[in-house]
C-alpha cells in the first residue's frame, strides 16, 4: 500500500510544474465562454474533464523523458503497483476535474442568473466521468506497451472520436428512422429503469477496467528499462 501511495504521489509531483494559476485561469475562461455560448454547463464541463484526462497522460511523458520507470525499479516498487498507481492517478485527475467543472458551472449560473439543477448536473458529470475513464482504459494499455512518444497520436483519437460519436447519436435521435427510434427507445428504457441502468453501467465499467488493467500489467511486465 505504501508503494502504491508513493507511485501516485510521485505522479502528482511530476505534473506540479503544470498546475499553475495561469493554467487555472485558462480553464476558467474556456469553461466560462463555452458555457455562456452554449447556454448549458455540460459543454464547459466536458471540456474541463477532457483537460483532466490529458493531465492523466503527463506521468508517461515525464517518466519517459527522465527515466521514472527505472527509478521505480531501483526503489523495488513492483510493476503491478506502478500500473495500479497510474490508473488511480488518472481517476483522481478526472474526479478532480469533474468537481472543479461542477463548481465552475454553479458559479457561472449565479453570475449569468440562470438556473442550476444539481441533480441534472451531477448526472452529466457522472456520465462524463464514466465515459472518459473508459477512454483512458483504452489509452493506458497502449501507453504501457509502446510508451508515450510512439502512442500519443493513437491515444488522442478516442478524445476526438468519443465526442463526435455522441454528437452523431444525438443528431440521429432527431430524425424519424429505425436507428433514431432505437436510440430513443433505449434512452427511454434507461431513464425508466435508473437503478438497473446504474448497476449495468457499474458492472460494465468494472469489467472494462479489469481487462484494461490486466493488459497494461501484461505489456508493462515485458518492457525493459
Amino acid at each position: 500500500m505504501n508503494s502504491l501511495k508513493s507511485v501516485i504521489r510521485l505522479d502528482f509531483l511530476t505534473i506540479k510544474q503544470y498546475l499553475t494559476w495561469k493554467n487555472l485561469l485558462i480553464f476558467i475562461i474556456v469553461g466560462g465562454v463555452l458555457t455562456a455560448s452554449s447556454g448549458t454547463g455540460s459543454v464547459g464541463m466536458g471540456i474541463l474533464i477532457v483537460l483532466g484526462t490529458i493531465y492523466g497522460s503527463y506521468p508517461f511523458i515525464i517518466g519517459e523523458k527522465h527515466g521514472i520507470d527505472a527509478l521505480f525499479i531501483s526503489l523495488a516498487i513492483k510493476r503491478n503497483e506502478v500500473v495500479l498507481g497510474r490508473y488511480c492517478y488518472a481517476w483522481i485527475c478526472n474526479l478532480t476535474a469533474a468537481c472543479f467543472a461542477l463548481v465552475l458551472a454553479f458559479v457561472i449560473s449565479l453570475v449569468m442568473r440562470t438556473g442550476f439543477n444539481l441533480t441534472e448536473n451531477l448526472l452529466v458529470i457522472a456520465f462524463m466521468f464514466v465515459g472518459f475513464t473508459i477512454i483512458q482504459a483504452f489509452q493506458l494499455p497502449v501507453f504501457f506497451k509502446l510508451g508515450y512518444s510512439q502512442a500519443k497520436l493513437l491515444n488522442y483519437l478516442p478524445l476526438v472520436v468519443f465526442p463526435v460519436l455522441m454528437g452523431i447519436l444525438v443528431g440521429m435521435s432527431f430524425y424519424d428512422s429505425e436507428p433514431s427510434r432505437a436510440i430513443v427507445n433505449f434512452l427511454s428504457w434507461f431513464l425508466e429503469n435508473p437503478i438497473l441502468s446504474v448497476v449495468m453501467i457499474v458492472i460494465m465499467w468494472i469489467v472494462i477496467m479489469f481487462v484494461s488493467y490486466q493488459l497494461s500489467l501484461k505489456f508493462y511486465s515485458r518492457r525493459e528499462f
